[in-house]
């Protein structure tokens, strides 16, 4: 494992940590805007990750390695959708019960999913420039 794939790693676990602590310390509730630099972040270390990992610095084209870590990202990105719908799916109930409000829901709409894909890909494409 390289240094960057490493400090990638150390990134993204460092984001799960975070989230993970907003979520149980009920601090979503105050800051719902919390999850906008996760997901930027999120992109941005995942394409650290991959670029060692699929061995793109070395190609001469700038716009295929661009190219190839933003859909890589957006592709995780929306693995990671279909999990907070599934942990949604499954937890919502005991989450507004832990939460105390019957309003909560896990999981945002349409409009929130394609927002945070979107920053999945700012993030990713902001680190391929770099």
């Amino acid at each position: 494992m390289t240094r960057r794939q490493l400090n990638s790693l150390i990134g993204l676990l460092a984001l799960l940590a975070l989230d993970a602590f907003f979520v149980f310390s009920k601090l979503y509730l105050s800051y719902k805007w919390f999850d906008i630099p996760l997901h930027y972040f999120g992109g941005f270390f995942t394409a650290m990750f991959l670029l060692d990992y699929l061995e793109l610095e070395n190609h001469s084209r700038k716009f295929k390695q661009i190219f190839i870590l933003s859909s890589a990202v957006i592709f995780i990105g929306v693995f990671w959708e279909f999990f907070e719908f599934i942990i949604a799916g499954l937890f919502n109930e005991q989450a507004r019960a832990y939460l105390g409000d019957s309003r909560i829901s896990l999981i945002g709409d349409l409009d929130d999913t394609l927002f945070d894909l979107a920053l999945d890909f700012l993030g990713a494409f902001t680190y391929s420039l770099a």
